[in-house]
């Protein structure tokens, strides 16, 4: 069992701030997949059954951050196609890969790895 730090909702309003820094137009944010996405995933684990997902760029290349409740993940072979987002992580050794599509401030999709596929649904999180 992985054990990570947990989060609180100041420290994930934080994150959010940090993340929508480079955004100038407030648009951008609505039509956009980067920004932190709170979720939840149907049947899992309770540990892995919440988190946030950062999911930011730089230079065109993007990157996925999963905050869990015991601590964060790096996605790695990170794809984003208009509003889709693919991107494997390896959670105690098993590579669980996650397909995503965004819609305005709603995400959904699902994961799956050798222990079954789970449904995933979540919303942006917004600046306060």
């Amino acid at each position: 069992m992985i054990l990570l730090p947990s989060y609180t909702a100041l420290q994930a309003s934080e994150l959010v701030s940090v993340n929508l820094q480079s955004f100038n137009n407030p648009q951008e944010i609505v039509n956009n997949v980067d920004g932190v996405w709170k979720y939840t995933v149907d049947s899992a684990p309770p540990e892995y059954s919440t988190g946030l997902i950062s999911i930011f760029s730089e230079d065109d290349v993007y990157g996925i951050e999963v905050q869990l409740a015991g601590g964060a993940l790096k996605g790695s072979n990170v794809s984003v196609e208009g509003n889709k987002v693919s991107f494997d992580l390896s959670i105690e050794g098993t590579m669980v890969t996650v397909k995503l599509v965004a819609e305005g401030d709603t995400i959904s999709g699902s994961s799956s790895s050798s222990q079954g596929s789970y449904s995933i649904q979540g919303n942006r999180v917004k600046p306060q």
